[in-house]
């Protein structure tokens, strides 16, 4: 067991969300799920609208 303190002291440095639960009792389980399907979509809407740059290395050093 992880104490309250030390998840959310953890969760803090990581700048992530803390939630306090338990796969005996089923808390908040399903809660967690769904928010991190929320951040992983969010996070792909967000690499979606952003234009790719793609850099192609050359065989040819720049002449000049």
């Amino acid at each position: 067991a992880v104490s309250t303190a030390k998840g959310q002291a953890l969760a803090d440095e990581y700048g992530i969300q803390f939630f306090e639960t338990s796969a005996k009792t089923n808390l908040n389980v399903e809660q967690v799920f769904f928010s991190i399907a929320r951040d992983i979509k969010q996070r792909l809407a967000e690499t979606d609208s952003k234009p790719e740059v793609k850099v192609i290395p050359s065989i040819f050093p720049m002449l000049i």
